[in-house]
């Protein structure tokens, strides 16, 4: 069994991660630029997580004028994360969580850390979770939850 995560209303766990360039970020860093849309998905470079960011990236300004960005986290390490980024001129932070800590204090860890579920939360700048989905091998349902923090940011309803 998954452990569950944070839910709706609770407060997000707090972290510290490396980006790209080395750099060390915090939850509390990246909630300073406004509500976050943090994503935890399995691995640089394979079909269905480019497929995820790109998607992320092609929304960059809806994202923008909502307010809204993006974080995401996995496993590979940061020299992975700046080749990954580079590739797909991904315009948003992606982090590393060699040892996993973070990605199981989201409920994202699977069959005891072998991989890493597709996970993404909606956070405000309170650090509280506004919303989360989870989908593991399609896109179609993270591309839903984006435009439904889109619309909860720009007040209006589906």
């Amino acid at each position: 069994m998954f452990k569950q995560g944070p839910q709706i209303g609770e407060t997000a766990p707090g972290f510290t991660l490396p980006d790209p360039k080395g750099e060390m970020v915090t939850l509390k860093s990246l909630l300073t630029r406004g509500p976050l849309l943090l994503y935890f998905y399995p691995a640089d470079f394979t079909r269905v997580c480019t497929k995820q960011a790109c998607m992320y990236r092609d929304s960059g300004s809806s994202l923008a004028a909502a307010g809204i960005h993006i974080a995401g986290i996995s496993r590979q390490d940061s020299g992975s994360k700046a080749r990954f980024s580079e590739a797909f001129g991904l315009d948003f932070t992606l982090l590393a969580d060699a040892d996993g800590s973070v990605i199981q204090a989201y409920g994202a860890s699977g069959l005891g850390g072998l991989f890493t579920r597709r996970i993404a939360f909606f956070v405000s700048t309170d650090g509280r979770i506004l919303g989360r989905v989870e989908a593991n091998f399609a896109i179609d349902k993270h591309q839903r939850f984006l435009e439904e923090c889109i619309r909860q940011m720009q007040g209006t309803k589906p």
